[in-house]
């Protein structure tokens, strides 16, 4: 089974005329070229598509949601973007947002997934975002933080500001507003395995490898990261 990376950022709500969405797009078929998001899918199949972000205004419009996809010669979808209104009442900090889900399937893009959070998180002038592989599980389950011995995330709604990250991932994008609340400033520290500056926030990446929670120094990192970032999932104001 192919790994599967989910890059998850919240930003301001689209608003009339956005540009971000086209932002978006060119900026994740730069890294990616080779997996072009030119397709729409619905229940009957695959629809290419020219004008992506025209596509994305369209369908969000329509469904508060919309999708695109790259398409293989055996129509396997290994990178899709898809975008999410949060109304107030479900959204981090309990402001109107744009959730962003980008979800990678194939081992060969998975070096390019830190470029592709910090490109995303730019492009979206998003608040925060993460990436997430399917190594490390669901680390915001209660009983994954259990049994890892993590700290318990306060509810998004709680949190203080939709600026304050919702949790640690394998690499995490935080913007200029995000660092000022949790105390970051791209200091080295050996609970991280590099900071990556971006120009509207930081890219920070835990471990080498993508995080896998079979693997204790992996943990230990998720652990010491927890302790020199306490408001991290936890501000609640």
């Amino acid at each position: 089974m192919q790994p599967t990376v989910t890059i998850r950022m919240f930003a301001p709500a689209l608003v009339a005329g956005d540009e971000r969405l086209a932002h978006l797009v060119t900026r994740i078929e730069e890294i990616v070229p080779e997996h072009p998001l030119a397709y729409a899918l619905d229940e009957t199949g695959f629809h290419p598509v020219t004008d992506r972000a025209g596509h994305l205004h369209t369908e969000f419009e329509r469904e508060v949601s919309a999708l695109l996809a790259s398409r293989d010669p055996r129509d396997q979808i290994l990178v899709n973007l898809m975008l999410h209104d949060l109304p107030h009442e479900i959204a981090p900090g309990r402001v109107h947002l744009l959730k962003i889900s980008l979800r990678v399937r194939t081992s060969s893009l998975l070096p390019r997934v830190p470029a592709l959070l910090g490109a995303v998180g730019d492009a979206a002038r998003a608040n925060t975002g993460e990436a997430i592989p399917s190594s490390a599980g669901d680390l915001c389950d209660p009983a994954s933080e259990v049994s890892l011995r993590l700290p318990a995330l306060a509810d998004w709604r709680d949190l203080a500001s939709p600026a304050v990250p919702t949790m640690l991932a394998w690499v995490s994008y935080w913007s200029d507003e995000a660092c000022r609340l949790i105390g970051f400033d791209g200091t080295p520290a050996p609970w991280f395995y590099q900071a990556t500056r971006y120009p509207r926030g930081w890219l920070v990446q835990l471990t080498e490898a993508p995080l896998d929670v079979s693997r204790p120094d992996h943990v230990e990192i998720l652990r010491a990261a927890y302790a020199a970032l306490p408001e991290v999932g936890r501000f609640t104001g």
